[in-house]
């Protein structure tokens, strides 16, 4: 009987030779079709890809338009995952991008790489948790368009205002970006009452001191995913709709909120706003079907939700006019990233 320490041994043993066996086949310049499904064995344990960028000399040399273009589909997340995880050594010339960044971006960019590997590097991007670091406004940033799906870019427009702003910054799950006003004790207190999603507790303190509704409180009841505050606030305060707009509040919910629990709002706000779902189109051509492939979880990867093409709210917002065929700026859709 072979017991389980033979077989990780086994596994171990294999990926060491494959390990190898690549990292010989890009320093010796081999050609790509034999080193992809190589690639394909090794990607499956980050480990080994890791080491791979410490021994190999060349491994940088696989990160060329030319050897997107020969790729084979078949590996398609393979060469997105390797390239992925290969380490981040910015340049201080063209912050925040590395050499890893700048080669994405080619790639998203070039018609003449398959849809099946561009599709793979949007979700590396996207979907996988790519890290880049947090913009902070005296940073002095320059990031190609291809790359603005990414959340830490999406800060960067809010803050810096780059064309399509408005839009972009409700991608985000906090973006007020000013200095926080409550108190120590009054925020907490009112994070308890958003987290029990009570608008009674919200409203009481508010109505019986006569505060406000401020920008912070809205900021936090939205990050919150209290959506029966929302909506009260919605309907019942005009601070609250001169503060953020239907067009905002759409697509902050589909980026932010769960998908299930969110379509009865989403349903209140397009009958409140007849045609505000299929009119509603950002700079690089992403509906509100596109903005629920950016919702998170704590780990700043995808929701499962995210990731589907089928879930309740992508059906509610298909129905009502947004087209998962529509292509983006990088002329991918949302049915190219969730089939």
């Amino acid at each position: 009987m072979v017991s389980s320490l033979d077989y990780r041994q086994g596994y171990y043993d294999e990926q060491s030779c494959n390990l190898n066996k690549v990292i010989a086949m890009i320093d010796h310049g081999e050609p790509i079709s034999l080193i992809a499904p190589q690639m394909n064995v090794l990607a499956s344990d980050l480990a080994y890809l890791r080491t791979l960028y410490a021994q190999s000399h060349n491994w940088r040399d696989l990160l060329s338009i030319q050897t997107a273009r020969a790729w084979p589909v078949k590996y398609a997340k393979a060469y997105a995952t390797f390239v992925a995880q290969s380490p981040y050594m910015p340049d201080y010339k063209t912050p925040p991008c590395s050499l890893r960044e700048r080669f994405m971006a080619e790639v998203l960019e070039d018609s003449l790489v398959a849809k099946e590997i561009r599709v793979q590097f949007w979700k590396a991007l996207v979907f996988d948790g790519l890290q880049l670091p947090c913009y902070y406004s005296d940073e002095k940033w320059s990031v190609p368009k291809a790359l603005y799906d990414h959340h830490a870019v999406h800060r960067w427009i809010g803050i810096k205002k780059i064309e399509g702003w408005k839009d972009m910054l409700y991608s985000l799950p906090y973006f007020l970006f000013s200095e926080p006003a409550l108190s120590r004790e009054d925020r907490q207190a009112l994070l308890n009452t958003i987290c029990e999603d009570s608008v009674s507790g919200f409203m009481m303190p508010l109505d019986i001191s006569g505060t406000r509704l401020t920008k912070e409180m809205i900021s936090l009841v939205l990050f919150g995913k209290a959506i029966k505050i929302t909506t009260y606030l919605y309907k019942n305060k005009p601070e609250f709709r001169r503060f953020i707009k239907p067009r905002s509040l759409l697509f902050y919910a589909c980026a932010n909120w769960s998908n299930k629990d969110c379509v009865p709002f989403l349903a209140m706000l397009e009958e409140d706003n007849p045609g505000l779902i299929s009119g509603s189109v950002d700079i690089f051509g992403h509906d509100a079907l596109w903005y629920t492939l950016y919702n998170q979880d704590n780990y700043l990867m995808a929701t499962p939700e995210a990731r589907s093409g089928k879930d309740p709210v992508d059906i509610f917002l298909i129905e009502h006019g947004c087209d998962p065929n529509r292509k983006s700026v990088i002329g991918l859709s949302f049915n190219d990233l969730t089939s």
